[in-house]
């Protein structure tokens, strides 16, 4: 089977696919919040760890635009939006996720784990899975949101072979004979199988080139960047308040 980079409605659609409605809820939180399976998963696999939520690690809050996008302004304009619910706040869930962080020192410091803040918009014309990811947390029948490993959710997917027609493109540096890297060299391009991780590769297409978001703001999404804002995500919401052609 030749391989290819999928869009993101292909995966979208993919992940609507799965069956198990608890691996389906897993790839589809793992995609709109951008994470890494140990960030999400609530039991450790062998010897690794696991950072995932507790049913509540969520609010629910209001985000308050400081201006109004183009094309509510064209409706206004039009007679079809009122200025007042062109201004009026967003209802947004805010989820907590658990980040692990490998200390300079690990021999003597070990881990350390940091947490970021994700916020997505509860309109469905926005973001059609928040709300169901906001109702699995809710629901969630222990103290861990997924309570299961994440070799779990990788095990079904390999078995019904979900995502097997799809690829995800990695640059490998050029090595010498003596396995050094090859110095002013950029490298080849080949597609990773994709797994579970070529979720969070999509997801960042997606912000990037249907949203608009900058390397700076993605990094704020992604927690990798520390901004020093009570609510980094008021930095990145605005761009998030349109219509998603993907869904």
């Amino acid at each position: 089977m030749q391989r290819y980079i999928p869009n993101p409605s292909q995966v979208r659609a993919k992940i609507e696919q799965i069956e198990e409605p608890n691996v389906k809820m897993f790839c589809k939180a793992l995609y709109v919040l951008c994470a890494t399976e140990s960030e999400l998963a609530g039991i450790p696999s062998r010897k690794e760890n696991a950072y995932g939520p507790k049913r509540n690690d969520f609010s629910l809050s209001q985000y308050h635009p400081q201006g109004i996008s183009r094309l509510k302004a064209d409706l206004i304009y039009e007679d079809k939006l009122t200025p007042k619910k062109a201004f009026a706040p967003e209802d947004i869930a805010v989820f907590t996720i658990n980040m692990m962080r490998i200390t300079k020192r690990k021999a003597e410091s070990g881990h350390s784990t940091l947490q970021r803040l994700v916020a997505l918009p509860l309109d469905e014309e926005f973001e059609p899975w928040t709300t169901e990811i906001r109702d699995y947390y809710m629901q969630a029948h222990t103290n861990l949101v997924f309570n299961f490993n994440r070799r779990h959710a990788l095990d079904h997917i390999r078995l019904n072979r979900n995502f097997d027609e799809f690829g995800y493109s990695v640059k490998h540096p050029l090595r010498t004979k003596q396995g050094e890297q090859s110095k002013g060299e950029k490298g080849i391009l080949e597609l990773n199988k994709y797994r579970l991780d070529g979720l969070r590769y999509t997801r960042r297409l997606e912000l990037k080139d249907t949203f608009g978001f900058s390397d700076y703001e993605l990094n704020v999404f992604e927690g990798t960047m520390n901004i020093g804002m009570p609510k980094p995500y008021e930095l990145y919401l605005p761009k998030l308040l349109r219509k998603n052609p993907n869904c």
